[in-house]
This record gives C-alpha cells, sequence and structure tokens, in this order.
C-alpha cells in the first residue's frame, strides 16, 4: 500500500507513531475518530481482543472500515463484517494463497479503487452538522435543542414591493440565482440560512456555509473557500468545485472584498449565491453596489401572532 499512499499524499497512523507518554487508548481513538479509512487487519487474536473490537465496530458503524482477512478467523459471525466486501477476494485469508504476493497486489489494487472513490464523495462533517443545527438556548426538560425542533419559517417579502408574503419553495425555482436577504439585527438571518444548507443537503446539494467575518478584506478567494470546505465536508474540493455550486454567505458586510461576488460567478459553476445582511449595513452601504444589482432581494419581517404561537407551541412541547 505504500506507493498508494504516497501517490495520494495520505497521513497514514499506526500505534508505534505515539511517542513516549501519551495516553495509548484516547491516541488511538482520536485518530480513529479524525480518519476518513481504517484498515482492519482481521485474525483470531483481533477478533478476541476487546480495544480491538471496540475499533472494529467504529469502523463499520461509520462506514470507514476496510477490512483484509489475515488468516482463518471467526470473522462471518460478525452480523455487520458479513454485510460488506472484505479483502482478499472472496474473503480468503492471506495466509490460504499459493501466492500472497497476489493477495497482496489484489488488495493494493481495491486500496487504490476506494481512495479514487473517497475523492469523488462529497460528505457533510459530523461536528458541522452539529454546529448547523446547534442553538443556544437552555430548556428545562431537554439538554441539547437543534434547529429542526424549533424552526419557524419567518415572514418573506420582496424588497420595497407589495406586502405579499413568499413560500421558500418560491425562492428555489431556477431563475432566482442570486438572493438577498436584508433584515434587522437578530431577526433570523442565520437560522434561515442554516435551514436553507439542510433542505439543500436533503436534496442532495453540497452548499457551502461562508460567515462573512472570514472573508474580510480577503484576496485569497481560493484558499478561503477551500478551508470553508474543509472545515464542512469530506471529500475533494476540486471535485466539489466541479458540481452546481450554492454558496451561502451569512452577515455580509462592507469589509468584505467587492471583488468576492464577481469572483465566484466567474470561477466557480454557481448555481445560486444566497447572502443575508443587516438592514442598517445594506441602506448605507449597498443600496447602489453593482454587484447586487442583479440579486433578487427579499426583507424578513417579524413574525405575526400565528408564528409566535408556532414557536411557543414548539418550545412547550420539547421532551
Amino acid at each position: 500500500m505504500k506507493p498508494a499512499i504516497k501517490d495520494y499524499n495520505i497521513e497514514e497512523f499506526v500505534d508505534k507513531n505515539i511517542n513516549s507518554g501519551e495516553n495509548i487508548n484516547k491516541k488511538i481513538m482520536e485518530n480513529i475518530e479524525e480518519s476518513d479509512l481504517i484498515i482492519l487487519l482481521l485474525s483470531a487474536n483481533y477478533l478476541a481482543s476487546n480495544s480491538c473490537e471496540k475499533e472494529l465496530d467504529i469502523a463499520l458503524n461509520t462506514n470507514k472500515a476496510f477490512p483484509v482477512i489475515l488468516e482463518s478467523c471467526d470473522w462471518k459471525n460478525n452480523n455487520k463484517l458479513r454485510e460488506i466486501k472484505v479483502l482478499p477476494n472472496d474473503g480468503c485469508p492471506i495466509n490460504k494463497h499459493t501466492d500472497k504476493s497476489e493477495a497482496y497486489s489484489f488488495i493494493a489494487t481495491e486500496f487504490r479503487n476506494k481512495i479514487e472513490s473517497e475523492l469523488k464523495t462529497i460528505q457533510l462533517k459530523e461536528s458541522f452538522k452539529n454546529n448547523l443545527e446547534k442553538i443556544d438556548f437552555l430548556h428545562q426538560n431537554k439538554t441539547r435543542i437543534t434547529l429542526s425542533e424549533t424552526f419557524v419559517m419567518p415572514n418573506i417579502k420582496k424588497l420595497e414591493r407589495e406586502n405579499k408574503t413568499f413560500r421558500i419553495e418560491y425562492i428555489f425555482q431556477e431563475n432566482n440565482e442570486k438572493i438577498l436577504f436584508i433584515a434587522p439585527c437578530y431577526s433570523g438571518k442565520t437560522s434561515l440560512l442554516k435551514y436553507i444548507y439542510l433542505l439543500l443537503l436533503k436534496k442532495e446539494i453540497y452548499p457551502l456555509y461562508i460567515n462573512s467575518k472570514y472573508i474580510v478584506k480577503t484576496k485569497y478567494f481560493e484558499e478561503d473557500l477551500k478551508k470553508c470546505f474543509e472545515e464542512q465536508y469530506n471529500g475533494d474540493f476540486n471535485v466539489w468545485k466541479g458540481l452546481p455550486v450554492y454558496v451561502l454567505i451569512d452577515d455580509y458586510t462592507h469589509s468584505v472584498n467587492d471583488k468576492f461576488i464577481h469572483y465566484l460567478r466567474e470561477n466557480l459553476n454557481c448555481n445560486k449565491i444566497i447572502i443575508t445582511i443587516e438592514e442598517d449595513e445594506y441602506f448605507a452601504f449597498f443600496r447602489d453596489f453593482p454587484e447586487f444589482s442583479n440579486f433578487k432581494k427579499f426583507q424578513l419581517r417579524p413574525f405575526n401572532s400565528q408564528q409566535r404561537e408556532t414557536i411557543v407551541k414548539k418550545w412547550l412541547t420539547l421532551k
């Protein structure tokens, strides 16, 4: 596997990398949680080990397992192992192969195929999903409250137009490629953007969430986008760039480089750019901003009595 590890610039960890004085179990668990792939070398001794059994469960439950059967052992009695492909071919142990180099070559090829497949897969990081769902309120019956449990859609109206309220489905129509949400401070702009992010994920679209404070006065647009992507997803940034891209920018301010929106349009296959901005910021700095001239502009208005009643009901029924 060494040539593939070098070719794909893979960072590898084995327990011999643990330095003197470090907590062995803690270090192993940290690396298992951070890893993209866990190579399981299965033998009778491995299956008999309590610590290895724990590592095996984590690998199988997180779909990170790359199981290799070293010798004849009782691996088929593990229901989850039995349901996935094991190596070498047909699960025949390496020690049963007349030509072991043939088995190793097969495993190395499968290893490269697995890496190529993983590079093409974009997957939301669990840690970022938790941040999306997190809301900072305390409740007497529940220690962790999520956005999906408490979210109520705000009133969305076109800027300086009729008093009609628009449904979120309208905003997702194809002709609405660039959208600007303008709202007072603490009016739920960030919650709305996170809600849209989660809706897009359900449609198997992989949006990029950007808080504007991370792109203030920057000119290294590519590096900043890549950093945001790596915080949010497992996968290859260049593969993501080739997909129809949705960029969600939260709390846009006049401190952001004026050329950032232009860069997104010219360098990414941007299906949608959705931006939230504070009312005072918009009217002070962006009313005549050329880059916003072709954006559809919406305002978030305060909850009506029915919406207030809905959010109170959601809060009271949390268990």
